[in-house]
């Protein structure tokens, strides 16, 4: 087994689980969607522990960095657009701003939460 054929195994899995929560979405069915989702990572995780036990290697430090840096972009734009578009709609008087406004507060704070935990654990703040 190497990385190509690991990640061949990873998309032919997340396909199936798209394919399976589909056609369980439109049957009105939402239990089988979840247990597709669990079987999925659990396949996933079993596929990429063998790849490990193996000698492949999935991941390098720089594919992991290039990682960091594109969630912690992406959960800052998400939480910038959150708030824009919750100013925006509880300026016109819509509940959902509101609620937009609450998730984006909670995911700050979450955030919060979790980077005062990394920092103390890896010798951070």
């Amino acid at each position: 087994m190497n990385k190509s054929v690991v990640r061949k195994l990873n998309a032919l899995i997340t396909a199936i689980v798209g394919v399976i929560i589909g056609l369980s979405i439109l049957q009105e069915s939402y239990l089988i969607p979840f247990i597709a989702i669990i079987a999925g990572l659990a396949l996933m995780h079993f596929i990429r522990d063998k790849a490990r036990k193996e000698g492949v290697v999935l991941a390098d430090e720089r594919l992991e960095l290039i990682a960091k840096t594109a969630s912690d972009r992406a959960f800052r734009m998400m939480t910038i657009a959150l708030v824009i578009f919750g100013f925006a709609l509880k300026i016109s008087n819509n509940a959902l701003g509101n609620a937009l406004l609450y998730i984006a507060s909670l995911m700050v704070i979450v955030y919060l939460i979790f980077y005062r935990y990394y920092a103390s654990k890896l010798g951070g703040v």
